[in-house]
């Protein structure tokens, strides 16, 4: 028998309105926007209450704006110190026995294949990138 609970159409529901409302968090969508408008060099910003929006600040007659950006600078190298090693993964054979064990390394290299082939070290980038600048990042990875 399957250990795992199968949830009603009322609990899918409402689980789906969950997540609606999680995605309508103003106020995590307003902190990810200024957060990537900052990495971006666009530092003279202001939140839009009415739209909901980043909005570049008027300038005044004659006011000349300096921006010196060591966020980009800072998140890169925060970056390259994230993706310097690239991720290790083995299949590893559940007996000693040979055939398992040559099964195992067939694995192991269909993975590594696989992994080269749908690019998975640049997504891995894009992961960290998008958690430094955002402080927020999911992602689903399937076979």
């Amino acid at each position: 028998m399957d250990d795992k609970k199968t949830l009603s159409e009322t609990e899918w529901v409402q689980k789906v309105e969950e997540l609606k409302k999680q995605g309508e968090d103003w106020a995590m969508r307003k902190q990810m926007l200024i957060n990537l408008n900052y990495y971006v060099g666009n530092q003279w910003i202001g939140w839009d209450r009415s739209a909901r929006t980043i909005r570049e600040l008027p300038i005044d007659d004659g006011q000349e704006r300096i921006t010196h950006n060591v966020i980009g600078q800072r998140v890169q190298v925060k970056l390259a110190k994230q993706t310097k090693n690239r991720i290790k993964y083995d299949v590893t054979p559940d007996t000693n026995d040979q055939d398992r064990i040559e099964v195992a390394k067939a694995g192991t290299k269909f993975i590594h294949s696989w992994w080269d082939e749908e690019e998975m070290d640049l997504k891995t980038r894009d992961i960290h990138l998008n958690n430094d600048v955002k402080g927020y990042c999911a992602a689903k990875v399937f076979f």
